[in-house]
């Protein structure tokens, strides 16, 4: 709820500008201060080889509203008498008591794979450098005993993502005693 707090603020600008987010989560602050969010879109939205952040949908929304204003994050330590942050907590907990809350499409519909490595498809951004990846034929070399009919490609950073799904085996002919 933090990260989509900071949202929801963010997307009522009407035009880039500078704006301050005070946030009783320390995750969120130092997700955005400390780099986390940058590590992590340059890993193309992983944490580890297996492991993605949670809420990665809302972290890309969020990453994409602090490209357009200039945002700074502070903690605020939550609970302890600040007036704003009791009057959001207040705010928040009478939302959630609310009817027909919207479903989180993000959390709804998350792959049942979460946690293990995704295979990347055409048009899903480079883990390197988040640029989208695109598809080439791939080729037969002669020292080699199968090929790719395609490959996943990154035209900016020039990375090349085996797909298994494409792997075929060649039948080479006996060697010669």
């Amino acid at each position: 709820m933090e990260i989509y707090a900071a949202i929801a603020g963010l997307e009522l600008l009407k035009q880039p500008c500078k704006a301050t987010i005070y946030s009783d989560s320390k995750y969120v602050v130092d997700a955005m201060m400390a780099g986390w969010v940058t590590a992590w879109k340059q890993k193309g939205w992983w944490r580890k080889k297996t492991e993605r952040p949670e809420n990665v949908d809302l972290w890309q929304r969020l990453d994409v509203l602090c490209q357009t204003h200039q945002v700074e994050f502070r903690w605020v330590k939550g609970h302890a008498g600040n007036l704003e942050n009791e009057r959001c907590d207040q705010l928040s907990v009478a939302a959630l008591r609310q009817p027909n809350l919207p479903a989180d499409e993000g959390y709804e519909n998350k792959p049942e794979t979460e946690g293990e490595r995704l295979k990347l498809q055409e048009g899903e951004p480079c883990r390197k450098c988040s640029t989208p990846v695109i598809k080439r034929k791939g080729k037969w070399k002669p020292s080699r005993d199968y090929y790719y009919d395609y490959h996943l490609f990154c035209p900016n950073c020039q990375t090349t993502y085996h797909v298994e799904e494409a792997q075929r085996f060649v039948e080479q002919p006996p060697s010669l005693l």
